[in-house]
């Protein structure tokens, strides 16, 4: 008797009414390049978390981290773990890399670099308190503002700046904010001037300026001023063209906040300048040669060099991602099926109704010759066939 061959899936139809090779379902199994099945091969137990919910694997696949009843872990191949970081309450994580850094969004914010996990952002302080007394600095108005430095050097948005007027030669006595981990940097005006130079970082809680005004010679950066932390209700994260770019979802207004920090400065966030409004929810966000791939609940958008292109009338899931085969062909998984080619071309047959849910994740395995894409959906499950 000859083989039938694997005529694919259909949920949609009678199961009395198929052709024969059919299925209505095909939990478990693997199909090899002759279209023939076989029983999908098992699994074994690599770590029994009490309260798994994220993992992420870097990009190159040197290293794996797992968040874990409240700790940052990283996993090793040969199923042993480090505690990086403590205080990562459960929640849903997002992550991106930059280099050697990797970003992560969610409840908790922070970058790792190397075995270092640190907060990702710096606040902005207090403004400085000031005094006026005899001193040298010539007559007229001044402003001084001042930021947060951190220990590797990274510097904060500034404060909004304190405007102070001598009516004769004089000195400033500053009292700076305090905040623990960081050193405050402070920045002064010229005569009359409405431009911002540095002037000193200290520990001190004081510091006495009265001049000389030669020593301003170094403007602050652009990117500080207006800036922020990346903003706390943000989530889906990835780096693209220099600069990290965070999705915050608003439910009342059926929208979402694409922000972005300045360019080669990601802990500072413009939040009133550097931002786009999206229509929906924005699920995904992935850096591509042709610009920003942007996924949401109801269809697929690249931000380009010729502007904002709708590529899918169709959404994606949580955690949804563009991969690329070892041929060059581009795969992606979406709520209605996958998607592969440049112009992300439905491959999913109209027999089959996916199985959606909300997140998925999704991974291209080499397998001889062939490509093997694997997808996870939360939440999913068998397709109800309305035939019974």
């Amino acid at each position: 008797m000859p083989q039938l061959r694997f005529r694919g899936l259909n949920n949609r139809a009678d199961p009395v009414m198929v052709k024969p090779g059919t299925l209505t379902a095909a939990l478990n199994v693997d199909l090899d390049n002759q279209s023939a099945l076989s029983v999908r091969g098992g699994f074994s137990l690599f770590l029994s978390g009490a309260s798994l919910c994220a993992a992420y694997a870097t990009q190159d696949g040197s290293r794996l981290f797992v968040v874990d009843s409240g700790s940052l872990l990283e996993l090793f191949s040969d199923g042993s773990s480090a505690v990086l970081a403590a205080g990562f309450v459960d929640g849903n994580y997002y992550w991106c890399e930059a280099g050697e850094m990797v970003f992560v969004s969610g409840p908790v914010k922070a970058v790792i670099r190397g075995q270092v996990v640190r907060s990702w952002g710096i606040p902005v302080p207090a403004q400085p308190q000031v005094k006026v007394y005899d001193g040298s600095l010539p007559a007229g108005r001044y402003l001084i503002a001042s930021c947060l430095t951190a220990a590797d050097g990274r510097r904060g948005g500034i404060s909004t700046p304190v405007e102070v007027a001598l009516e004769a030669n004089g000195r400033l006595q500053l009292t700076l904010p305090q905040v623990g981990g960081y050193q405050t940097s402070v920045f002064v005006s010229s005569t009359n001037g409405s431009d911002l130079y540095y002037l000193d970082t200290t520990s001190q809680s004081a510091l006495s300026w009265d001049g000389p005004l030669s020593l301003l010679t170094s403007p602050v950066d652009e990117a500080q001023v207006g800036a922020f932390p990346p903003p706390d209700a943000a989530r889906v994260v990835e780096f693209h063209d220099g600069r990290v770019w965070l999705a915050e979802y608003l439910p009342d207004r059926a929208a979402t906040v694409l922000w972005r920090s300045s360019q080669f400065w990601p802990d500072l966030f413009r939040l009133a300048d550097d931002y786009d409004m999206v229509a929906g929810e924005v699920r995904m966000l992935q850096s591509t040669a042709n610009g920003l791939l942007v996924g949401t609940d109801s269809r697929i958008i690249l931000y380009g060099d010729q502007g904002i292109t709708t590529l899918v009338s169709g959404g994606v899931q949580f955690g949804a991602k563009q991969h690329l085969s070892h041929t060059g062909e581009r795969a992606l998984w979406a709520l209605d099926g996958m998607y592969s080619g440049d112009d992300l071309e439905p491959k999913t047959s109209s027999d089959v109704e996916p199985d959606k849910g909300k997140a998925c994740s999704s991974v291209i395995i080499e397998t001889g010759t062939a490509d093997r894409m694997l997808v996870s959906v939360k939440r999913g499950g068998r397709t109800e066939n309305p035939y019974g």
